[in-house]
């Protein structure tokens, strides 16, 4: 309801981003923002708490996946997902 009441005050030249700008350049920034900031939060107190890594693994649709996790004081981070397949691994990072 909020947002149908701000729209009366968007002007008529306005054009809502394209399906390629959303899932395209504007993903990419969202994405390298996401990870900066998350970062930033991980390593706030790294120094004097230090920081613990954690594994997990599971088996999806046949193919072994392997969890990275980070955590901080108080913070848990997903560096990464590990898809091993019989021939090529590929790594699946989620900042």
């Amino acid at each position: 309801m909020a947002m149908i009441k701000l729209a009366r005050f968007v002007p008529v030249s306005y054009m809502p981003p394209r399906k390629k700008d959303v899932g395209g350049r504007l993903l990419v920034e969202n994405y390298n923002i996401h990870m900066t900031e998350t970062t930033d939060k991980l390593l706030q107190d790294a120094e004097l708490f230090c920081l613990t890594a954690m594994g997990d693994g599971a088996t999806i649709c046949k193919y072994p996946l392997t969890n990275i996790l980070f955590a901080g004081k108080c913070y848990i981070y997903v560096i990464f997902v590990v898809v091993l397949q019989s021939i090529l691994t590929k790594y699946y990072f989620i900042l």
